[in-house]
C-alpha cells in the first residue's frame, strides 16, 4: 500500500477529528467524528490549498479531479475502498466519450480555473474527464502513474506547473496519453453503479 493511502487510513482510524498532517508524504487529512461512524470530508484540499494559492493558471482538472477521486471513499466493515471503477462519473464520462465528446488532454492541461468555471457549456463534461482521468492515472498499471499524478499537484499548488508538466511526468506525449485514456474508459462497465 502506498504511503498516500496509509496515511490517509492510519489518520481515519485514529478517531480523533480535526487537521492531520503525514510527515512523511506531507498530505493534510481533515477528518470529523461523528456520534457512531468516523466520517471523512475530503473536499478540503481545494479550500485549504486554494487560501495559499488563489489563482491556478493550468492543470486545474487535476485540482478538481482529485478532489472527485477521493470522493469515492467508502468506509465498510474492517476496511476503505477508494477509487469504485464503478463510480456514477466514470460512467457518465464513458458515454460522453461514446457520444463524441472528449477533450484531448494537452487541451485540458492548458485551462485555468477561470477558464474551466467559465465554460458553461462544457463545465459537465470537463468534471467528468477531470474525474475518469484522475481515476486512470491513480490506478493504471498498478498505480504506474500516480505519482506523476502527485508531482503535478504538487507543482499546480505551487503554481510551477505548465500545460506540458503531465506528459513530462509521465514520459507520454498528449497523443500516447489520449490513446492510454481512452483504453481506460472502454474498461468502465456498460451500466452505472447503484447507489
Amino acid at each position: 500500500m502506498c504511503r498516500f493511502f496509509r496515511c490517509m487510513i492510519e489518520s481515519v482510524g485514529s478517531g480523533n477529528g480535526g487537521f492531520h498532517t503525514c510527515q512523511t508524504c506531507n498530505i493534510v487529512i481533515l477528518v470529523a467524528v461523528k456520534n457512531d461512524p468516523v466520517s471523512v470530508l475530503l473536499r478540503f484540499d481545494f479550500s485549504v490549498f486554494h487560501e495559499k494559492q488563489p489563482t491556478f493558471r493550468n492543470n486545474f482538472w487535476a485540482v478538481e479531479g482529485i478532489a472527485l477521486f477521493m470522493e469515492t471513499l467508502k468506509i465498510e466493515d474492517k476496511y476503505y475502498q477508494i477509487g469504485d471503477i464503478l463510480a456514477d462519473r466514470l460512467y457518465a464520462a464513458k458515454v460522453q466519450s461514446e457520444r463524441g465528446y472528449r477533450m484531448s488532454i494537452q487541451r485540458l492541461t492548458a485551462m485555468s480555473a477561470a477558464e474551466i468555471q467559465s465554460s458553461t457549456e462544457e463545465l459537465l463534461p470537463i468534471y467528468r474527464q477531470s474525474v475518469a482521468l484522475t481515476h486512470w492515472l491513480m490506478l493504471a498499471e498498478e498505480g504506474r502513474y500516480r505519482p506523476a499524478l502527485f508531482e503535478l499537484l504538487r507543482q499546480t499548488y505551487r503554481n510551477e506547473a505548465t500545460p506540458e508538466t503531465l506528459s513530462e511526468l509521465t514520459g507520454l506525449s498528449y497523443a500516447e496519453l489520449d490513446a492510454r485514456y481512452a483504453e481506460f474508459l472502454n474498461t468502465i462497465p456498460a451500466e452505472p453503479a447503484k447507489m
